[in-house]
């Protein structure tokens, strides 16, 4: 069983867990989906569907946009907001950014248990954007998905909230000290801004 942490970002995602070291230490790793020659911290958050129902998620799926081929999504995470049930219209778009965000989430998941060979989740810890927090809806969305995913063990933190703990972490892990202050978080993502 396996904790992680789950950057769902408008434009990249993140995964990233604690693997344990030699000496029984642990550093904080970046899972990493694409090919060891192009291995990067980060998965575009872009799904791909073929015709013949297969599906595709990351650069591989980036690649295929403008594919008329191949319906593809992308900065479907802006439209979990007001309109996360709403269909997309388009020739060959006919899914729900809902739908469109579990297809995603379910891929990403099972090649990162896959990849890490680990049995479970033990905990899934994902950021939402701090306006999600006005909008129960969205935030029971969220964990629907999740539920449907067959993922109960979701917890949901603020952006600001995950990266003021990370900074907290390293510098804890740079001075070999706790951080004692105040911190002001400017999370300028794809597509939300959160000052706190």
């Amino acid at each position: 069983m396996t904790k992680i942490g789950f950057d769902f970002g408008t434009t990249n995602s993140t995964i990233s867990f604690l693997l344990e070291n030699s000496d029984g230490t642990y550093s904080l790793e970046s899972f990493k989906i694409d090919a060891v020659e192009e291995a990067i911290d980060y998965i575009p958050s872009v799904i791909a569907y073929s015709a013949n129902g297969s599906q595709q998620i990351g650069k591989i799926a980036k690649r295929n946009l403008n594919n008329r081929n191949i319906e593809a999504y992308e900065n479907f995470k802006l439209d979990l907001g007001d309109n996360f049930d709403k269909v997309y219209e388009g020739k060959t778009k006919n899914k729900t950014p809902t739908q469109v965000t579990m297809d995603y989430i379910n891929n990403l998941l099972r090649v990162y248990i896959s990849n890490m060979s680990v049995s479970s989740l033990e905990e899934i810890v994902m950021t939402v954007p701090t306006a999600w927090y006005g909008k129960p809806e969205i935030l029971n969305n969220i964990e629907y998905i999740y539920i449907e995913l067959g993922y109960s063990n979701c917890v949901l933190k603020s952006e600001p909230e995950a990266a003021a703990a990370f900074f907290c972490h390293c510098y804890e892990e740079g001075k070999a000290k706790a951080y004692d202050g105040d911190i002001l978080v400017i999370d300028y993502g794809g597509g939300t801004l959160d000052v706190v």
